[in-house]
């Protein structure tokens, strides 16, 4: 598999659910899954956890956009309706930094 492709399957699990990508030192693709994070941006967005010595998740913490959301579209609203608007929108921003960081077009 080509770097272009491992890159972007990166790019597709973390802009998938559950926004995760697990990567294992001994096959070598910790490195190329952090040079990826970091040539399309997205450490403003992605955080780093190490399971074991050997295992690292890369995912995506929401609460920024989730932040963002309710201040940009979702203000007027309370309760249900706010949480549903707030998925709603980090979903598609999610999709949006996804899709321009692996160089696809707007769906």
């Amino acid at each position: 598999m080509d770097r272009n492709t491992r890159e972007f399957n990166v790019y597709k699990a973390l802009g998938e659910p559950p926004h995760l990508v697990v990567a294992d030192e001994r096959l070598g693709n910790t490195v190329e899954v952090e040079d990826a994070i970091s040539r399309a941006g997205l450490w403003g967005l992605v955080e780093k956890a190490k399971l074991t010595d050997k295992i690292t998740a890369y995912y995506v913490d929401t609460t920024k956009l989730e932040r963002l959301c309710a201040y940009d579209e979702c203000s007027g609203l309370e309760g249900a309706a706010l949480a549903g608007c707030i998925a709603r929108c980090v979903e598609r921003r999610l999709e949006e930094i996804i899709s321009k960081a692996a160089g696809e077009p707007k769906r």
